[in-house]
């Protein structure tokens, strides 16, 4: 192999370490133009070594390093088996070696960097949560309160999502209250909460949203289904061993029932299951009807 050969393939290694990309790429291109054939390999690695600094400019540090070390490593090996000619390269091999493993030492820092940015958010989301959760749940029920359902119905009220939107109202709530007293309507609506909850499906919404009225949101129902659900639910309540909480005490409760058809909005879906549970109550109450 000429001087030249050797110049020519020191020069291109001496412009990748210093980061010259476009002399690098003109003079690799020229060499590959007129390479010999024991030339071939180290040309191959010098674009290599090209590809990754091109790379890392884009961002891409993990994969460029990994590929440049290597492509190093290639003719750290190649020219160790042919020492005694190629001393001068190794020395220009040793030089980019250096300049990579700074950048590799740079990029490593940053990527640490940026994993305690992402901690110490984390940890600072994590001491929000209880007060988020607070804010979007009712104190006394552990149910979504107006905020909670109006933030976690958005989820879903897509297009051609179908649900059904239940008002359930307890029947004759003041009465209780004013015969076994508050601490007592307190635990009656307690229980209702978990009742429901324990009856519907994770997907599904319980939301306390008046004195003694809950919203429901019963995910991928019919009016057959939605209806079916909801008698299951007012026959939880009145099987309820409410003796527990004052002797002779009986709950029961009223539903109505709204069924999205075309895309209704929640307000919509309300007003109708609203309508119908004044419907049920007028009716005699402890029972269930579909609005339509």
């Amino acid at each position: 192999m000429s001087n030249h050969e050797i110049d020519r393939v020191e020069r291109i290694l001496d412009l990748i370490a210093q980061e010259q990309t476009a002399e690098a790429t003109s003079a690799l291109q020229e060499a590959e133009a007129s390479q010999r054939e024991n030339e071939a390999d180290e040309l191959a690695f010098c674009r290599k070594l090209l590809n990754a600094v091109i790379s890392m400019r884009e961002e891409e540090f993990e994969s460029s390093i990994r590929d440049a070390l290597a492509a190093l490593a290639n003719l750290d090996q190649h020219y160790r088996r042919m020492e005694r000619h190629y001393q001068d390269r190794l020395t220009a091999v040793a030089r980019t070696t250096d300049t990579f493993s700074g950048l590799e030492h740079a990029w490593l820092a940053k990527r640490d960097t940026k994993a305690k940015q992402a901690a110490s958010h984390q940890t600072l989301e994590q001491k929000l949560q209880p007060q988020q959760d607070e804010a979007q749940h009712d104190a006394l029920t552990g149910s979504l309160n107006r905020h909670g359902l109006m933030l976690s119905a958005e989820t879903l009220f897509i297009p051609e999502q179908q649900l059904a939107v239940v008002m359930a109202d307890i029947d004759h709530f003041k009465a209780i209250n004013d015969k076994y007293g508050l601490q007592a309507g307190d635990k009656v609506l307690q229980a209702i909460a978990r009742i429901f909850a324990r009856s519907l499906r994770d997907a599904d919404l319980v939301a306390r949203v008046g004195g003694d009225e809950f919203l429901l949101i019963v995910k991928g129902v019919g009016k057959e289904a939605a209806w079916g659900t909801c008698e299951r639910l007012r026959q939880a309540v009145e099987k309820h061993g409410w003796g527990t909480i004052a002797p002779n005490l009986h709950v029961t409760v009223s539903l109505g029932i709204a069924v999205r058809v075309h895309d209704e909005a929640l307000d919509a879906l309300t007003a109708t299951a609203d309508t119908a549970l004044h419907k049920a109550k007028s009716a005699g109450r402890n029972r269930v009807v579909t609005g339509e």
